[in-house]
């Protein structure tokens, strides 16, 4: 469903643009087992790391089942075994960092000649320094990526009682207006898992030996079998959201990576002016776009798709920038630049999309080349450039609307 009201948006957002008339090391987590390890109560000693309490629950039994850990009441220990006892592990079908090193090894010299013919001004050999020092790299790193889940089974009352009587952890929240309890499902991958930091392995919110608390609430009106069937599906759940989490890092990571070679080594004498970088930032963006699904399977459009399309709640507009006069970042309040400054990079790739598809890939070269040596003042000289090269008026698409 997301996915599909991304679509909707990003074909929105294209045709607002074309009705604009153009004018002219971490340790390994257990396989999967059918037994169960000895139940163990959780010390009450709080476990720690750095400055998170993750495990303290008085009453609580840990132990392993499949390789996943789970604390729950004694009570309900059983069920909870036989809930998720022959579950695999299953990261839904997601194209995964290792599945993105094995298709660029076997893709290599089809995306090598793909960036060549758009990009002669490039050596094979700064292309292949891409795909050995940063792309496998990075994806080599995350494919060693290792999550350590520890699901906490409980009611909501159970939980509000270990919350009042002092347990916390960032990602669980009593309400004490509502009275609810507010717990953070998001996965976020930790700082060091940078995709500019390749000597370190991402971690998820990590608790104790690099474990992530995972919260399973539970309703004990609902018969057992239920209980048992909610569970796994939720199991499966997490096991999922973590692998979209990892495919989009590694996505992501890749993409910004490949723009930012073609920025510094493709387009570097394009001009730099706050009015005039949307070319720039839209070319590099787009091409980068274009090689990194040639080798991630998965259609162009869609990679561009979702560099346009913003996330849910952005409080700024793409369509309301103008990229011919845009705001000086100064004019902002501190807390809006980061936002503002995604909206115009949000704008220009879908600008120059347009460009390039309507004016055709093989007039990449053709435009650098004629901005490089006319090299216009401004903003609006720049776009008249594009005009005179490409047939192309993208005057209406840059400004705000």
């Amino acid at each position: 469903m997301l996915r599909r009201v991304q679509r909707v948006i990003f074909r929105g957002f294209l045709v607002w643009m074309a009705l604009a008339p153009y004018g002219a090391s971490a340790q390994e987590v257990p396989p999967a087992a059918t037994g169960t390890s000895t139940p163990t109560t959780v010390p009450t000693d709080v476990v720690k790391s750095g400055s998170t309490d993750v495990f303290d629950l008085r009453g609580y039994l840990r132990f392993t089942v499949g390789g996943r850990a789970f604390i729950c009441r004694e009570e309900d220990r059983l069920w909870v075994e036989a809930a998720v006892g022959g579950i695999d592990r299953d990261l839904g079908g997601t194209t995964q960092p290792s599945d993105l090193f094995a298709r660029l090894d076997e893709r290599r010299d089809a995306v090598l000649a793909l960036m060549l013919n758009d990009l002669p001004t490039l050596r094979p050999s700064q292309v292949d320094a891409l795909f050995d020092q940063e792309l496998l790299p990075l994806f080599r790193r995350l494919s060693g990526f290792k999550y350590r889940p520890v699901f906490l089974v409980a009611t909501t009352d159970a939980l509000k009682e270990q919350i009042r009587a002092g347990w916390s952890h960032p990602k669980v929240r009593l309400n004490s207006v509502s009275d609810r309890i507010e717990i953070d499902r998001g996965v976020n991958l930790s700082p060091d898992a940078s995709a500019d930091d390749a000597s370190v392995d991402p971690k998820i919110d990590a608790g104790a030996a690099g474990e992530s608390l995972v919260v399973a609430l539970f309703d004990p009106g609902q018969p057992e079998e239920g209980r048992r069937r909610s569970l796994a599906q939720f199991v499966v759940g997490s096991d999922r959201q973590v692998g979209r989490a990892l495919s989009t890092r590694a996505t992501s990571a890749a993409v910004v990576k490949v723009a930012d070679f073609i920025a510094r080594e493709a387009l570097s004498a394009l001009p730099r002016g706050e009015d005039q970088v949307w070319l720039s930032v839209g070319l590099s963006n787009v091409l980068a776009a274009k090689y990194v699904s040639t080798f991630h399977g998965s259609p162009y459009r869609e990679f561009v798709e979702a560099l346009v399309v913003g996330t849910a709640g952005q409080s700024i507009n793409a369509l309301q920038v103008d990229l011919l006069a845009p705001l000086p970042t100064s004019s902002l309040k501190p807390e809006a630049v980061a936002a503002y400054l995604d909206a115009r990079r949000r704008k220009a790739i879908a600008v120059t999309y347009l460009l390039v598809r309507d004016a055709g890939e093989k007039s990449v070269m053709p435009l650098v080349t004629a901005v490089e040596r006319l090299r216009p003042a401004d903003g609006v000289t720049l776009a008249e450039t594009v005009k005179s090269v490409s047939g192309i008026d993208l005057s209406n698409q840059l400004r705000a609307r």
